[in-house]
């Protein structure tokens, strides 16, 4: 071994010998032609290194043990707070749908959740100031629609007393004239015919003069009554004159007409009056004929009315 030693020329090289291992270090003294050679055990020189390789590799087995425990810790953490996260973007936003949905309806609800999200706040708040205004403006809306309807049913109520007389509660002339006009209108169009009956009270004049103008007025209530409870759905009753009245009977030929007139001179006849005085009326049918304009119609009837006078009253006569 120390002859190889000798013939080695390496500076630095390793000798196993006895089952350890050396490092050797030769150096020439050329002045003296020899060879300072160093031996020292292998495990000597690395003890500390390995020591220390040692300690490096448990610190380092601890730190990533400790990093994966960190990173692991870290990810689940991660994971609960997505978790939570999500559920706090989610929930308010889920919430604000199914609000969106009731907008307009009694379910309709302007209280949110809070998130704690600037954004999502943000966004719930503009939702509420939204359902806020649409309220607002809903409810004036509807306020003006109300008042809208109740000048309407004024309107409707002013124009319905406008055309009722307001002693017997029945139409008035200016009724009775737009009923005439739209029938004639009706007739040319469809070719179908209507007729008239104008009923005169007999003798009123002499009721008023003996009973007084107040009893007078009740007689012509009632008649009023009569007319209304026996005339048909499609017939148009109205007071024209101080004890003058008038049907319009749409869609009703001369011959119905009479019978209608019949039927309404027995029933005020046999009607009771508040007065002693018989109560009996004249009454004149006239039909609608090709041609005809209120003026003409109303004339025939008038002159129908006129000749049941003069045959004794209380009796119907066609023109």
């Amino acid at each position: 071994k120390f002859k190889e030693v000798l013939e080695n020329e390496s500076e630095f090289f390793e000798l196993t010998t006895d089952g350890k291992s050396y490092l050797l270090m030769q150096q020439p003294v050329n002045e003296a032609g020899w060879k300072v050679i160093i031996f020292i055990e292998k495990e000597k020189v690395f003890h500390t290194a390995n020591s220390l390789k040692d300690l490096t590799d448990t610190i380092g087995l601890i730190t990533i043990s400790f990093m994966l425990i960190f990173y692991l810790s870290f990810i689940y953490y991660l994971r609960i707070s997505s978790k939570k996260m999500s559920s706090q973007i989610s929930k308010p936003i889920k919430e604000l749908s199914q609000k969106t949905a009731t907008i307009g309806t009694e379910k309709m609800n302007n209280q949110l959740m809070e998130s704690d999200i600037e954004e999502i706040d943000q966004l719930n708040q503009n939702f509420v100031q939204m359902i806020d205004e649409l309220q607002s403006r809903t409810d004036s809306l509807v306020a003006t629609e109300l008042e809208k309807q109740m000048h309407k049913d004024e309107a409707r109520l002013y124009l319905e007393k406008s055309l009722r007389d307001p002693l017997t509660g029945l139409y008035n002339r200016f009724k009775s004239d737009e009923v005439l006009s739209s029938e004639i209108e009706r007739s040319k169009r469809y070719g179908q015919t209507f007729s008239v009956i104008i009923l005169d009270v007999d003798s009123f004049k002499d009721i008023n003069d003996t009973y007084g103008h107040a009893a007078g007025d009740e007689v012509l209530v009632s008649i009023a009554e009569v007319l209304k409870d026996n005339d048909r759905t499609t017939d148009v009753v109205a007071r024209i004159g101080g004890d003058e009245f008038l049907v319009i009977s749409p869609n009703t030929r001369l011959q119905a007409a009479m019978l209608s007139a019949k039927k309404l001179q027995k029933l005020v006849a046999k009607q009771s009056f508040s007065i002693e005085h018989p109560v009996t009326m004249s009454l004149g049918v006239a039909a609608y004929q090709d041609g005809d304009s209120k003026i003409d119609i109303i004339k025939r009837a008038d002159k129908a009315l006129y000749k049941a006078k003069e045959e004794g009253r209380d009796r119907v006569v066609s023109s």
